[in-house]
């Protein structure tokens, strides 16, 4: 099964347990930073994707050791909107290749970078009460 990059609310413990059921021991846990993208808002919304951007940087968390169904459960999770893709990351020892979800189409954005400690002090509740679902996030309003 591959590594999981996640730069958006899956960063966050209490997410990746109501969503595959275990928050992640620490040793499955890795920062990472992925090439290329800027992670944004998705407008209306309290969640973010990832939109390439030339000599950006996306900061993250690689986990592995995830199983067939915890994958499934976060495809559901990620819903219609985003798509699993392959690529790599730079962890803190080198090169690592992964997979990590991104729009499956179009979807409007804040020009602001979406901070995810600024997520979990501010919209962290808003996210789960409007926008967490486990059959697909809602999508933008």
């Amino acid at each position: 099964m591959p590594d999981l990059f996640f730069y958006g609310t899956l960063r966050d413990a209490l997410v990746r347990e109501r969503v595959i059921g275990r928050a992640g021991a620490p040793q499955d846990l890795r920062s990472a930073t992925l090439s290329g993208y800027a992670v944004r808002r998705v407008r209306g919304t309290a969640y973010p994707m990832l939109v390439a951007e030339e000599g950006a940087r996306a900061e993250g968390i690689v986990m592995i050791g995830l199983v067939y169904d915890e994958i499934a459960r976060l495809d559901r999770f990620e819903g219609v909107n985003y798509r699993r893709v392959a690529g790599d990351v730079m962890l803190c020892d080198g090169w690592s290749s992964v997979e990590f979800y991104l729009p499956s189409r179009p979807l409007p954005q804040d020009k602001d970078p979406w901070v995810f400690e600024q997520w979990q002090r501010e919209d962290r509740d808003r996210f789960f009460h409007r926008d967490f679902n486990l059959e697909g996030v809602k999508p933008p309003a």
